[in-house]
């Protein structure tokens, strides 16, 4: 798909009255003022929350998002919520509190962007030096004196003109007819897809929303007998259906996947599989999960791992215990990447206690969703006893952990429930608290865009989504197996 250049926008804020680190910040990305270390505008004013406002960028323009602060944020006497940021505006941090002044910069992008490497750049490009051809040779005003190879061009030139006159310039007037339908045409696609590209964006966190409104009603119904619920829900999916096809209406039309190889196609299903939106994929995310495939490719680890578990028949069991949860089963690659699919597997000892089985659950979240530890827990080795070793125990156990992260801290994005398994919830708490509760904005694009998280859980995140890449379609990248989930219903 094309990308023309947008207007670049920035945000220049000013510290009127408060005790800021500075006075004065300059911002190109979304950020968030408070009192906590995290927050890049720092205040430090009792009126202030830790995590008070953020600053938003949404395709260059620029909201601001209350944070549930403790006092409230003001503009011009109203306490807001969410509000557009226009040109210039003034807020207040709690009653009698800072005051924090916002002026919106916005730079035109380089002019190459819309003509850059296009069919219509190439076209505008050629327009001088084909100028300059037919000075050369077919102008009148050519020199008396040129060379004789030039006045043979000319002569056969203006004998062809002679014999053709007529058909040669109604050739000339089509070929410019055709051409400026061309450039018209390719301009009214870019000024198509630029409206529609943000359009299907928002309506996929609206479906995303939708999604997670319908997991919570699941789970209430079955501890509820109010009849109303089971409406509530038949009304939800109605309208989940109806957006789903909307979106990928969208797709289609935006012509995302026509352009693409075989594996940006399958690494942006994955991802949309996984619950983010594959419309404001990074470009980067192709390049780092094509560098994870390499990885796999360059050891026998994941043949080695796929052939036990289809020796054991693992796939289709935890496949259809992601399912029962409503949750791609592709989640088994997580399994993939703790195990190996191998229930007797033990983890190194940590502060957090031994992690053991396929899915490497530590004694406290074990605990947590009903497994029993075994008298060797501080033991590194496999114990019979615990039912972190017992197959279907702890894959079910491991469906109903994925499924309440997946339902609640990650707002539907799967690949912040492979982060939040690996890293811990606890750990990742933190920097989920800085993003506001929806899945627009809590998803794993904008985790890695403004906050740094472990190697170890990049890494993770990445071989496991790799790995899905790759069960998809195995032989399109070496390897013998066939896809896991093929036959999974």
């Amino acid at each position: 798909m094309l990308q023309f250049g947008k207007p670049k926008s920035e945000v220049e804020i000013t510290v009127n009255r408060g005790h800021p680190d500075e006075h004065r910040f300059t911002f190109s990305h979304s950020f968030q003022i408070g009192r906590g270390n995290s927050c890049e505008v720092q205040i430090q004013d009792a009126v202030v929350s830790g995590h008070h406002l953020q600053v938003v960028n949404e395709n260059g323009k620029w909201w601001l998002h209350d944070l549930h602060s403790t006092n409230g944020t003001f503009m011009d006497g109203e306490l807001i919520n969410k509000k557009f940021l226009s040109e210039r505006a003034t807020v207040q941090l709690g009653k009698g509190g800072p005051l924090v002044s916002f002026k919106i910069k916005t730079n035109a992008p380089p002019q190459q962007s819309l003509f850059g490497n296009t069919l219509i750049g190439t076209i505008f490009r050629a327009i001088p030096s084909c100028t300059q051809v037919f000075n050369q040779y077919f102008s009148k005003t050519l020199p008396k004196r040129a060379g004789q190879y030039t006045m043979y061009v000319r002569n056969a030139f203006e004998q062809a003109v002679k014999r053709r006159g007529r058909r040669f310039v109604m050739a000339l007037s089509l070929m410019t007819v055709v051409a400026g339908a061309a450039l018209t045409t390719a301009w009214f696609q870019h000024e198509r897809l630029e409206k529609l590209e943000p359009l299907g964006t928002e309506i996929f966190y609206n479906m995303k929303t939708l999604e997670l409104q319908i997991a919570q009603l699941n789970e209430a119904i079955e501890t509820s007998s109010d009849d109303s619920l089971a409406q509530e829900l038949n009304h939800l999916q109605k309208e989940y259906l109806v957006l789903r096809d909307k979106y990928n209406h969208f797709v289609d039309e935006l012509g995302l996947y026509d352009q693409m190889n075989e594996t940006d196609v399958l690494i942006l299903r994955i991802a949309r599989i996984f619950g983010e939106c594959e419309l404001n994929a990074p470009r980067d995310f192709f390049t780092e999960v094509r560098k994870y495939i390499k990885r796999w490719q360059s050891t026998e680890r994941l043949q080695v791992a796929i052939t036990r578990s289809r020796a054991y028949g693992y796939q289709d069991s935890i496949a259809n215990a992601f399912l029962a949860h409503n949750l791609p089963p592709q989640f088994l690659y997580l399994a993939l990447q703790e195990s190996d699919f191998d229930v007797n597997r033990v983890g190194p000892r940590t502060k957090y206690g031994i992690a053991k089985g396929m899915w490497q659950f530590i004694p406290r979240t074990a605990s947590a969703y009903g497994l029993k530890l075994g008298p060797l827990r501080r033991v590194r080795r496999p114990d019979p006893k615990d039912e972190r070793h017992d197959f279907v125990r702890s894959t079910k156990a491991a469906a109903r952990l994925i499924r309440d992260l997946y339902n609640t801290k990650a707002q539907g994005s799967g690949l912040l429930v492979l982060a939040s398994y690996n890293w811990g919830i606890g750990n990742l708490q933190g920097l989920l608290d800085q993003m506001p509760p929806n899945p627009k904005e809590r998803n794993f694009w904008n985790l890695v865009k403004h906050h740094k998280i472990p190697k170890q859980t990049y890494d993770f995140v990445f071989y496991v989504v790799s790995a899905a890449v790759i069960g998809e379609n195995p032989g399109l990248f070496g390897f013998k197996f066939k896809n896991l989930l093929k036959e999974i219903s």
